[in-house]
């Protein structure tokens, strides 16, 4: 049997219509900061009690409402 060697690179990529949504997001970027274990681990309880999908996702609203409260969400 002839070895047939594997492919080179990854090929083409999906047209944008076949993708999962994941170029809806735009860039993103880390924010790389470090908590205290106690508050991670808060932060972690909070998220899965109140059903957010995600610790980015409660990230996001305690962003929004912090914005909201000081200056109108503007």
């Amino acid at each position: 049997m002839a070895r047939v060697p594997p492919p080179k690179g990854k090929g083409e990529p999906p047209p944008p219509d076949e993708t999962v949504g994941n170029l809806d997001k735009g860039e993103m970027s880390h924010l790389n900061f470090r908590v205290p274990a106690a508050f991670h681990r808060e932060f972690a309880i909070f998220s899965i009690q109140h059903s957010f999908k995600s610790q980015t996702e409660t990230l996001y609203a305690a962003f929004e409402a912090l914005k909201d409260k000081h200056d109108g969400g503007q």
